[in-house]
């Protein structure tokens, strides 16, 4: 297999990883957001998803399991493995940073009020310091232990890429797969915005692939990629969308 072909499908394989991982990735849509009342209204896998040292994801999936039993894969109710020192909510609010304290689940007056005032496209961070309710032999219920999971805001209904039945991922796999022989690649990575039209403004590129030819292909390949059909609220207004691409990992 020459390098051109080693390349080709190393990509493939990094998008269809990419793929499955943006599947799982937290996102809510904004209209619910304004009706949040629990951190879970958020992001209903809060805790699965909440990125945490180690030791302390097992920890918690065993107490689950002990707790719940067969059960304990359908089951989210942490609050009875755990207890909370503090949750921070922070969000991007008109282009600035704001944050919010509360002491457990429950959102707070100033935090609902934040995050319904979060922009669409960017993420709340959901910052939790909590201890453990039981001991084991490698975790002692005094430890604080501090988890954060981002949330990325999302319209009502997202923009979709119509070229045909192709993702946009494959659109710009077809287009860099023409480039021979890559030497010392990275994973680029691409933000650009769709408008309330479908028309793909304000490409950029955020992680170079040091390939001049590839970053130019990508930058080309996106800012005349085929019009999508635009984003919409709930009110069946169509709105802008930020995306990220990344063509070998979850962005």
């Amino acid at each position: 297999m020459n390098t051109r072909s080693i390349y080709t499908a190393t990509l493939l394989l990094f998008i269809a990883v990419n793929s499955f991982s943006q599947n799982l990735r937290s996102v809510v849509n904004k209209e619910k957001l304004n009706s949040a009342k629990f951190l879970t209204d958020i992001a209903s896998g809060l805790w699965d998803n909440m990125i945490l040292p180690e030791k302390d994801r097992v920890e918690l999936n065993h107490l689950k399991k002990a707790t719940y039993a067969e059960t304990f894969i359908y089951s989210s109710n942490y609050n009875t493995l755990v207890n909370y020192i503090s949750v921070e909510i922070v969000a991007i609010c008109n282009g600035k940073k704001i944050s919010g304290l509360a002491l457990n689940d429950k959102l707070t007056d100033a935090q609902k009020n934040i995050i319904s005032k979060a922009d669409v496209g960017s993420e709340v961070i959901i910052k939790v310091k909590f201890k453990h309710k039981a001991q084991s032999r490698y975790i002692t219920s005094t430890e604080v232990v501090e988890g954060y999971l981002p949330v990325r805001i999302v319209p009502f209904v997202e923009a979709e890429f119509l070229n045909g039945t192709m993702p946009v991922e494959d659109y710009l796999l077809k287009k860099i797969s023409k480039i021979k022989d890559p030497k010392n690649t990275q994973t680029p990575i691409l933000k650009f915005i769709v408008d309330e039209e479908g028309k793909v403004i304000n490409v950029k590129l955020e992680q170079t692939s040091n390939s001049k030819k590839i970053d130019n292909t990508l930058l080309e390949a996106t800012t005349n990629m085929p019009k999508w059909k635009p984003a919409k609220n709930s009110k069946g207004v169509t709105v802008k969308q930020e995306f990220c691409i990344q063509l070998g990992g979850g962005c």
